[in-house]
């Protein structure tokens, strides 16, 4: 699903949904506080078929890439923090680790 969900809160106004469609690009934002049915698909019958590799992949990918990790949670700059994803990138490509960018 592409969609982003956000819970109900009466604080909510349609203006200042639209402005965070608009803003963030967000243009499928669903507001509601019941299960998706394509979510649901998706944990019930992909998630147990790739589990294990997606496990192990991070199972490499945790050791070889934590301090980009934690530099990237930082409060930096923009510049910075493009840098240090190209960086990371680059690392993993180095290491034959297989993601898709």
């Amino acid at each position: 699903t592409r969609k982003q969900f956000i819970l109900p809160d009466p604080s909510l106004t349609n203006e200042s949904l639209d402005e965070v469609r608009e803003e963030l690009g967000f243009a499928d934002l669903t507001v509601s506080d019941q299960a998706d049915a394509g979510v649901v698909k998706v944990l019930r019958e992909v998630m147990p078929k790739v589990a294990l590799e997606n496990a192990d992949l991070w199972k490499t990918t945790a050791a070889t890439l934590g301090d980009y990790f934690r530099i990237l949670r930082s409060d930096i700059s923009d510049s910075e923090r493009f840098e240090a994803y190209n960086e990371m990138r680059d690392e993993m490509q180095s290491a034959a680790i297989d993601i898709e960018w």
